[in-house]
């Protein structure tokens, strides 16, 4: 199990590697590097899956257990200079 999460994640950096390769001062999707890296192998395309799905699994356990902050102004006079404060609040 802990093959395939970090095969994964190998994996999806790979394929974001592709996506956003630069040369020669262009930003363009990298074909033949993605195919010889992730492409042309089923097994990575099926871990980069298990690896979103674990991952989104335990975003939403931690929902649960920790408490969302939202960014929300303080009511001061000078709202313009005054810090900005982290107010939490349950919206599940």
């Amino acid at each position: 199990m802990l093959n395939r999460i970090i095969s994964g994640l190998h994996a999806a950096i790979n394929a974001n590697i592709c996506e956003n390769y630069v040369k020669n001062g262009k930003n363009k999707p990298n074909e033949p590097f993605f195919w010889g890296a992730v492409g042309n192998f089923p097994d990575r395309i099926e871990n980069i899956y298990y690896f979103y799905s674990i991952l989104l699994r335990y975003i939403i356990r931690l929902l649960f257990i920790l408490p969302i902050k939202e960014l929300s102004q303080s009511p001061t006079k000078n709202s313009r200079n005054s810090p900005t404060t982290l107010v939490t609040s349950r919206t599940i």
